[in-house]
């Protein structure tokens, strides 16, 4: 039944997101259009991203599988459908037109800078480029997405090994699971030096199956960057972008390495002597990569002149939102207000708090859904999605944005 609901549930959208895409790209081509073309690709753009957006945060955050696996193909489709009007000549032709010879009604300097950033998009995915190319690049562009989804759904399975063959001190510290252990993830937090080298060695060591992910997901994205003239994937992305060329991310990064070298080598000090005087069973005093987090946590601990147990009675989670929602209103005049009336359905799991986001004198602004707390199945890496955006609607109301928050609280 689940399953079924989930997947009706996507189906529904998809349809109408293709039906309004389908209409929203007829009146683009049309000659009888009698509104800014830059307004049509507004309400084509939220059509597409009110259904992809919050197709992704499902797939990544909801925890029944049948949801999350109806919305991978949702989200699937979607950018399917993306890549398909990326390389409509149709629509790229009339927004051509618009920027030499003008719009159908009067348009402002804002109308042109964003009918400009459409038709890099058009460019960026190879407009140029004959029927045939164009119907490759689509292809390629749901192969990368696919082969990335997968590549990242690899990344956090769980790893098993025989378990005789470990040494005989950690046979019972993973799950076990008939003749073998369970490795479910890096033991950051595990007292032990050998839990945490072995996690680690474990839970990361080379998979053939994510090896073949990897070059064959690296080699779309190159023949994809190819295709559309560019050398290389990075080119491709980083056009148009603070970064501009990959040369210069390199160079900047190498600069940022540079800057905070002497401090990270003593930080790396601090933690080995973390290691000097808590660790239980160490063989070496060197800091390795699975001593990190562990160590930092004690360091903090220790170089904190307040205890813990006299700091948590003022950091509670609802102080600390409402400390925020204080800071925004001195600031913003905006003030973060809990939904207590949420409706049935809304709520992806019972720990999630709605938040309005409201201003002194505009009104709501925005919603945000916070998952904080940590459960099975989560991502292990805090992250937000914006499922709708906001903006300026042809009536003179607003759209007001919605986002999801993830964090482990």
């Amino acid at each position: 039944m689940i399953e079924c609901e989930g997947a009706n549930v996507w189906c529904v959208c998809q349809e109408q997101a293709q039906s309004e895409a389908d209409a929203l790209v007829t009146e683009a081509s049309s000659n009888s259009r009698t509104r800014k073309l830059v307004s049509v690709f507004d309400d084509l753009s939220d059509c597409l991203c009110r259904v992809a957006d919050m197709a992704d945060f499902v797939r990544v955050a909801h925890p029944d599988e049948q949801y999350a696996g109806a919305a991978s193909h949702a989200c699937a489709t979607i950018s399917s459908l993306v890549e398909t009007l990326n390389t409509n000549t149709v629509i790229y032709s009339s927004l051509k037109s618009v920027l030499n010879n003008g719009d159908v009604v009067p348009t402002d300097d804002v109308d042109r800078r964003v009918a400009e950033l459409f038709l890099f998009d058009f460019e960026q995915s190879g407009i140029h480029l004959p029927s045939s190319d164009r119907g490759r690049f689509v292809e390629l562009s749901e192969r990368i997405l696919s082969l990335g989804s997968a590549f990242m759904h690899g990344c956090h399975r769980s790893v098993y090994v025989r378990r005789n063959s470990l040494p005989e001190q950690l046979r019972d510290v993973f799950s076990r699971n008939g003749d073998n252990v369970m490795v479910t993830g890096l033991f950051t937090d595990h007292p032990s030096d050998m839990v945490r080298e072995a996690a680690y060695r474990i839970y990361l060591h080379p998979h053939e199956d994510q090896t073949q992910l990897l070059e064959s997901l690296l080699a779309a994205r190159s023949e994809l960057a190819h295709l559309t003239g560019f050398p290389t994937f990075s080119t491709r992305s980083l056009r148009g972008t603070m970064a501009e060329t990959p040369e210069l991310a390199v160079k900047f990064l190498e600069s940022l390495a540079d800057s905070v070298r002497e401090k990270a080598a003593a930080e790396v000090r601090i933690l080995a002597n973390m290691k000097r005087q808590h660790s239980v069973d160490c063989t070496s005093m060197e800091i390795w990569p699975w001593d990190t987090t562990y160590y930092s946590g004690i360091a903090r601990h220790e170089m904190c002149s307040v205890s813990g147990t006299q700091l948590a009675p003022y950091f509670s989670l609802g102080a600390c939102i409402e400390g925020l929602s204080d800071l925004f209103t001195d600031l913003f005049g905006i003030r973060l207000r809990e939904v207590s009336d949420v409706g049935v359905g809304e709520l992806w799991c019972a720990d999630v708090r709605k938040l309005a986001v409201e201003h002194e004198t505009e009104g709501e602004l925005g919603t945000i859904y916070c998952d904080l707390f940590e459960r099975p199945g989560k991502p292990h890496h805090d992250c937000h999605f914006t499922v709708r955006g906001g903006r300026q609607l042809a009536d003179g109301s607003y759209q007001v944005r919605t986002q999801m928050v993830l964090l482990f609280y």
